[in-house]
């Protein structure tokens, strides 16, 4: 199996004047009877820490206060990195960026 990195589209939707929706992860690997996502979305893909909070940085100096993290499984968050990352590390990260004030979690 080949593994694949997260692409990085840096593209974040401003829903409103305070939040922003930040897709964090995609793919998984549950290969549920009932569902096709593992087929079309792929395999669990999570983006880089560093890349995540550098976004929410300069999301936090445009004065939005909220970030919304959104992906098909974020549960599964990291699960595809070498080492031990998981959900609970990039919040961590997250709630150390000088503005944000509340972050919500998402699924589709």
């Amino acid at each position: 199996m080949i593994k694949q990195e997260y692409l990085e589209f840096g593209t974040t939707t401003y829903t409103e004047k305070t939040r922003a929706v930040i897709k964090i992860q995609d793919g998984c690997d549950n290969f549920c009877s009932y569902c096709i996502i593992p087929f079309a979305r792929g395999r669990v893909r999570s983006r880089k820490i560093e890349e995540i909070v550098k976004e929410v940085e300069a999301i936090a100096k445009l004065g939005i206060k909220e970030v919304v993290l959104t992906g098909i499984h974020i549960a599964s968050y990291g699960k595809d990195f070498d080492e031990k990352i998981e959900l609970i590390d990039l919040l961590e990260e997250i709630n150390k960026v000088s503005g944000i004030e509340r972050i919500r979690l998402r699924i589709y």
